[in-house]
């Protein structure tokens, strides 16, 4: 009589961990329920200790914790509750568990990237976490950081005619100049009247976000417009980072 292994011994230990990270993100996904979700990135983690992903996956659940989430009432820990929807703890409960979530995410995602070094969604991840910290600079670099990631993914999607992922990458920098931005005006020395006209013209970053969304569709020759739009007026403002970049997607496109 044969005797089959189970078929899961069968899987090499790589592709294992790919199973139980998409048992993780399905997870997330379905029900929100992170503690399930970081056994199986654990597990990902065992079998496969060099898996990025799973690493910033990980790290992610932690930086949210430490950013202060609420967490669903099986999920909170010893010595705190739930009252109107909000978790409520001893002051230092609260900033003990915080800063244990804090040096949990910051390991994982420096070792996704370590292993990794490109990888946009991370430079995202630590940025949230300069910003919570009041670290303002960093938070810019590495959301700057983000969005440039973010921008050469959706050129090279856009260059294969994948309009979905290319235009998700391409919406995923915007957001990330939108916190730059965010942080910019928050804590910038106020300099006399600044106020706007509710009409005022759209910010280059919005036309860029708004091509993004049109290139999912995909509606290339709108998109192309909203790009040349908004790299007339990064060039308008000097601002020749963000006019280059543009201009990259523009060139790409124009070939499409």
């Amino acid at each position: 009589m044969l005797i089959f292994p189970q078929t899961i011994l069968a899987i090499p230990p790589e592709k294992q961990a790919e199973i139980f990270l998409q048992k993780g993100l399905i997870k997330l996904a379905d029900d929100n329920n992170e503690k399930e979700a970081l056994n199986y990135f654990n597990q990902a983690i065992k079998l496969n200790p060099n898996y990025a992903e799973a690493y910033y996956q990980r790290g992610q659940i932690y930086t949210q914790y430490f950013l202060g989430e609420n967490r669903k009432p099986e999920q909170l820990h010893t010595g705190c509750f739930y009252v109107d929807n909000v978790t409520v703890c001893r002051l230092d409960l609260h900033n003990n568990w915080r800063g244990k979530n804090l040096d949990k995410a910051q390991q994982d995602l420096d070792k996704a990237l370590e292993l990794k070094p490109n990888y946009g969604p991370v430079y995202y991840q630590k940025a949230l976490i300069f910003e919570k910290q009041n670290d303002h600079q960093n938070a810019i670099n590495f959301f700057r950081a983000a969005s440039e990631l973010y921008i050469q993914e959706g050129i090279k999607y856009l260059e294969m005619n994948q309009h979905k992922q290319a235009g998700d990458f391409l919406e995923y920098s915007y957001r990330s100049y939108k916190e730059i931005t965010h942080i910019q005006e928050k804590y910038k020395t106020p300099s006399g009247s600044s106020a706007q006209s509710p009409e005022r013209q759209k910010s280059p970053e919005q036309l860029c976000k708004e091509a993004a969304q049109l290139i999912k569709i995909p509606d290339y020759l709108a998109a192309l417009e909203k790009y040349r739009q908004a790299a007339r007026l990064f060039e308008q403002r000097d601002n020749q980072k963000r006019y280059q970049e543009t201009k990259k997607i523009i060139q790409v496109l124009e070939q499409l």
